[in-house]
Protein backbone atom coordinates (compact mmCIF):
# COMPACT_ATOMS: atom_id res chain seq x y z
CA UNK A 1 0.00 0.00 0.00
CA UNK A 2 1.62 3.27 -1.07
CA UNK A 3 1.04 6.76 0.37
CA UNK A 4 -1.81 7.58 -2.02
CA UNK A 5 -3.67 4.42 -1.03
CA UNK A 6 -3.29 5.31 2.66
CA UNK A 7 -4.68 8.78 2.03
CA UNK A 8 -7.60 7.39 0.04
CA UNK A 9 -8.29 4.83 2.75
CA UNK A 10 -8.45 7.57 5.37
CA UNK A 11 -10.81 9.57 3.15
CA UNK A 12 -13.06 6.54 2.69
CA UNK A 13 -13.12 5.96 6.43
CA UNK A 14 -14.02 9.62 6.99
CA UNK A 15 -16.81 9.39 4.40
CA UNK A 16 -18.17 6.20 5.98
CA UNK A 17 -18.10 7.71 9.47
CA UNK A 18 -20.02 10.69 8.16
CA UNK A 19 -22.61 8.45 6.49
CA UNK A 20 -22.83 6.23 9.57
CA UNK A 21 -23.43 9.17 11.88
CA UNK A 22 -26.17 10.44 9.56
CA UNK A 23 -27.77 6.99 9.54
CA UNK A 24 -27.69 6.81 13.34
CA UNK A 25 -29.30 10.22 13.64
CA UNK A 26 -32.00 9.24 11.17
CA UNK A 27 -32.68 6.07 13.18
CA UNK A 28 -32.89 8.02 16.43
CA UNK A 29 -35.03 10.82 14.98
CA UNK A 30 -37.10 9.35 12.13
CA UNK A 31 -38.71 11.87 9.81
CA UNK A 32 -36.47 14.72 10.96
CA UNK A 33 -34.12 16.17 8.40
CA UNK A 34 -30.97 17.65 9.81
CA UNK A 35 -29.93 20.73 7.84
CA UNK A 36 -26.35 21.08 6.71
CA UNK A 37 -24.46 24.09 7.96
CA UNK A 38 -23.90 26.88 5.50
CA UNK A 39 -20.35 28.10 5.89
CA UNK A 40 -20.51 30.41 2.89
CA UNK A 41 -19.17 33.53 4.59
CA UNK A 42 -16.59 31.56 6.59
CA UNK A 43 -15.48 29.68 3.50
CA UNK A 44 -15.15 32.93 1.55
CA UNK A 45 -13.00 34.40 4.34
CA UNK A 46 -10.84 31.27 4.48
CA UNK A 47 -10.24 31.50 0.72
CA UNK A 48 -9.43 35.20 1.07
CA UNK A 49 -6.90 34.59 3.86
CA UNK A 50 -5.30 31.74 1.94
CA UNK A 51 -4.91 33.89 -1.17
CA UNK A 52 -3.46 36.72 0.94
CA UNK A 53 -0.87 34.27 2.31
CA UNK A 54 -0.05 33.13 -1.24
CA UNK A 55 -1.64 29.70 -0.82
CA UNK A 56 -3.85 27.83 -3.26
CA UNK A 57 -7.34 27.47 -1.78
CA UNK A 58 -7.65 23.68 -2.06
CA UNK A 59 -11.01 22.24 -1.00
CA UNK A 60 -9.41 19.65 1.31
CA UNK A 61 -7.58 22.36 3.28
CA UNK A 62 -10.68 24.57 3.41
CA UNK A 63 -12.57 21.60 4.90
CA UNK A 64 -9.78 21.10 7.46
CA UNK A 65 -10.02 24.72 8.58
CA UNK A 66 -13.82 24.46 8.88
CA UNK A 67 -13.47 21.21 10.88
CA UNK A 68 -10.92 22.93 13.12
CA UNK A 69 -13.37 25.82 13.60
CA UNK A 70 -16.20 23.42 14.47
CA UNK A 71 -13.96 21.66 16.99
CA UNK A 72 -12.88 24.94 18.59
CA UNK A 73 -16.54 25.90 19.07
CA UNK A 74 -17.24 22.85 21.27
CA UNK A 75 -13.83 22.18 22.89
CA UNK A 76 -11.67 24.15 25.30
CA UNK A 77 -8.39 22.59 24.26
CA UNK A 78 -7.42 21.25 20.87
CA UNK A 79 -4.23 19.62 19.63
CA UNK A 80 -3.46 19.43 15.93
CA UNK A 81 -1.63 16.20 15.14
CA UNK A 82 -0.76 14.51 11.90
CA UNK A 83 1.99 13.71 9.44
CA UNK A 84 4.61 16.14 8.22
CA UNK A 85 3.17 18.30 5.45
CA UNK A 86 -0.41 17.48 6.46
CA UNK A 87 -1.45 21.13 6.78
CA UNK A 88 -1.47 21.53 10.58
CA UNK A 89 0.42 24.84 10.66
CA UNK A 90 -1.44 26.20 7.65
CA UNK A 91 -4.78 25.25 9.20
CA UNK A 92 -3.79 26.98 12.44
CA UNK A 93 -2.52 30.12 10.73
CA UNK A 94 -5.47 30.44 8.33
CA UNK A 95 -7.91 30.05 11.22
CA UNK A 96 -6.55 33.27 12.73
CA UNK A 97 -5.81 31.80 16.16
CA UNK A 98 -2.09 32.54 16.03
Amino acid sequence: MDERDRYNYKQYVYDWVSLLSQAILQDLFPGVTIPEHDYGALQDEIVSVMETKGLQPELCLIKKVIQFFETMVVRHGVMLVGPTGGGKTTCYEVSGLN
